[in-house]
């Protein structure tokens, strides 16, 4: 089989994630038929901030099906805390030498 290796994943979440948005927990799993899944929280600056990383996710391809849920603005700053799920991309987990 193939080794797994996150470098690819966490250099893709530096250049897409504004910094506006940050990423309070993650956490990577496989389902039964092997797929990448992502689920995590964070916190945006603004509900800008946050349609921006969707655009974004979409626009790379390399994000499948994310989903935001559990958007919560704070009324005090405008911020804006979310829960993301999503599939990633082989390419983005997979260990090349």
């Amino acid at each position: 089989g193939s080794h797994i290796a996150l470098s690819r994943f966490f250099a893709l979440l530096e250049t897409i994630l504004p910094t506006s948005v940050r990423l309070t927990s993650l956490r990577l799993s496989f389902d039964a038929t092997k797929q990448v899944k992502l689920d995590g929280t964070g916190v945006a600056k603004s509900f800008n901030a946050l349609a921006a990383v969707s655009t974004a996710f979409a626009g790379d391809g390399r994000v499948k099906d994310a989903i935001f849920s559990n958007i919560v603005v704070n009324t005090n700053d405008s911020s804006v805390s979310f829960a993301l799920a999503a599939t990633l991309d082989q390419e983005l987990v997979t260990f090349t030498p």
